[in-house]
């Protein structure tokens, strides 16, 4: 073997199969998951019911120019809330003065001024800026503090402690790690250091995850799981019954899916981006995507599924097809999934699950024709049903007004429904008239709770069933 060999096999190819094995490392990236979190982050309306506000001011929890102000006395802003583990970085921008110019300025300048208003993550705590730390050059316009002698401007009012925020001022941010699936976040300042004058300002809430950056490809990822139908069976983050779909991820890595492109259209498949905020599916893992209600809630896509059936393209970032689904005619509360996670076969089950393994579901083998009535009629005394399960199919009752599924009601071969003429058919009856019932529930699904605006529903039904008699 010559000099030249043995160099090249002990050196140059060790070094290409590092080069190579450094290339597929997966990129570490900050993903921006404000919006899932904060629905008025930059104060930009005067909504904050996302926070708990608690304290008392000449000027308190005032929002205006998009930020939020706190103006001689105190307050306390928190928000705590789930979300999945792992290591975020919050950050915000604030200032604060914690008494009248004419003192806070010079124990500023001889570090001596108090530190009365602090901002957290969790248990970790740190200080808000105060507002002496940061200046303009020339006066900028609107209300300013200028020290005698000085030329120097502070911010002094909501305009222009946003102008200040606008120019990158007052920026704080932190670090932490979660494992127990919560997190709280606030601002305050401390009500027993409470001094004339002092003001708290607060702008530009924001939450980044940082997750592993994986593109996916072709044969990594594939639907497993559709449920056009939903129905009444799970509500959606818009607190709708929107259909849903669900990704299997088939590979030995975490695979990044913010960026991807899904689509139920083959001559559009950029149709919907899915945000930044959708982050990742680990390997061999699940992430359930909700279709419509995208005006609630944009990490829905804009479309839902078509209960006729249809066809799902996913694509990567750049627009390339990663694959596509068929799927059939809805059957409503059932999901069309996988009969086991990534395989070819598909079925129908009565117990969809979202977000988890399709092994251990029980599938169906075929479908049965629903019992249909052939005539209907007025009646004015007892009706009795009858419902008979046919082969091997369960048929399951429930009383109380809620859907029927493997673990909610009971098994029956034979079911009957008796249905009695009410009091009023009844007095009809004694007086020598027809008479029939018409029994309504009006019902809210969320709730499951009667509805106490009910009366125009009924109306209208009333209306409708008198002039079918």
């Amino acid at each position: 073997m010559t000099l030249k060999r043995i160099f090249f096999r002990s050196f140059i190819l060790p070094l290409v199969l590092v080069c190579l094995a450094s290339g597929v490392r997966a990129e570490s990236r900050w993903v921006d998951v404000t919006s899932t979190y904060f629905k008025n982050p930059s104060f930009q309306s005067g909504d904050r019911s996302d926070w708990d506000i608690e304290g008392s001011a000449n000027s308190f929890a005032v929002i205006r120019v998009g930020c939020i102000e706190m103006w001689q006395g105190w307050m306390h802003m928190s928000k705590e809330f789930s979300l999945p583990n792992g290591h975020y970085r919050f950050s915000l921008q604030t200032l604060f003065r914690f008494r009248r110019h004419v003192w806070a300025y010079p124990q500023f300048v001889e570090g001596t001024d108090e530190h009365s208003a602090f901002y957290y993550v969790n248990d970790q705590r740190y200080e808000v800026p105060s507002e002496y730390t940061f200046h303009f050059d020339e006066n900028p316009g609107g209300a300013t503090f200028k020290p005698e002698g000085e030329n120097l401007w502070f911010p002094n009012s909501m305009e222009t402690a946003e102008l200040a925020f606008s120019q990158g001022a007052y920026q704080c941010q932190v670090e932490v790690e979660v494992t127990d699936g919560r997190m709280r976040v606030g601002v305050y300042n401390d009500e027993a250091y409470y001094h004339t004058d002092n003001w708290l300002v607060v702008d530009n809430i924001k939450l980044e995850y940082l997750t592993e950056f994986n593109e996916p490809h072709s044969g990594e990822l594939c639907l497993n799981e559709i449920v056009p139908a939903n129905v009444d069976v799970q509500l959606s983050p818009a607190y709708n019954f929107d259909s849903w779909i669900e990704l299997y991820n088939n590979s030995d890595k975490t695979l990044t899916l913010s960026g991807c492109y899904l689509s139920d259209d083959a001559s559009n498949l950029l149709k919907w981006r899915l945000p930044e905020s959708f982050g990742s599916i680990s390997a061999h893992g699940f992430r359930q995507i909700w279709c419509g209600s995208n005006d609630i809630n944009p990490v829905q896509a804009p479309f839902s599924l078509d209960c006729e059936g249809g066809t799902l393209y996913f694509s990567d970032a750049i627009g390339q097809l990663l694959f596509s689904q068929e799927y059939p005619e809805a059957i409503s509360r059932c999901a069309y999934a996988r009969t086991t996670d990534g395989a070819d076969d598909w079925s129908w089950t009565g117990t969809p699950t979202p977000g988890m393994s399709n092994v251990g579901v029980i599938f169906s083998t075929e479908r049965t024709e629903a019992p249909m009535a052939t005539e209907g009629q007025i009646f004015d005394d007892q009706l009795r049903i009858l419902v008979r399960a046919r082969g091997s199919s369960i048929l399951r009752c429930t009383t109380d007004g809620t859907t029927p599924t493997l673990e909610n009601g009971e098994t029956l071969k034979i079911c009957n429904f008796e249905m009695e003429s009410s009091a009023v058919a009844g007095m009809s009856a004694m007086l020598g008239h027809k008479a029939t019932t018409c029994c309504m529930v009006i019902a809210n699904r969320y709730d499951k709770e009667m509805n106490t605006t009910y009366k125009n529903t009924m109306e209208n039904i009333l209306n409708f069933f008198f002039d079918r008699i």
